[in-house]
């Protein structure tokens, strides 16, 4: 199943989501995809801290600016990516959680953090 949002959502979009897919036309605030373990994840706009924080499994796809610190804060599992293609690398490299455990995390078609 799919949910389309249109407009702007607040903190932990598919937050514990086990399978479908949401779909955010708009930005989203801090924690999205927290605690995540399966399912699709795309989010249009800017996304707040925290990105896949204790993420297990499934996507998250975002076209818009992560806007602070915390991505991948222990990650165990599934992906990030971010496709926004005037995002710098060394930037985003900055925003990605030194206390990642598992996962990828990919600018545009490149893995840019993995374990």
């Amino acid at each position: 199943k799919t949910i389309e949002l249109d407009g702007d959502v607040g903190d932990f979009v598919g937050c514990r989501m086990s399978s479908g897919k949401i779909i955010v036309k708009g930005a989203a605030g801090q924690r999205a995809g927290y605690a995540m373990e399966g399912g699709i994840v795309v989010i249009t706009s800017d996304v707040g801290g925290s990105l896949g924080s204790y993420m297990g499994g499934g996507n998250i796809f975002v076209y818009g600016y992560p806007t602070s610190s915390g991505m991948a804060h222990e990650m165990s599992g599934g992906e990030i990516h971010l496709e926004s293609a005037s995002l710098d690398l060394d930037k985003v490299k900055g925003l990605i959680s030194s206390e990642m455990k598992k996962g990828k995390v990919y600018l545009r078609d490149k893995i840019i953090a993995f374990k």
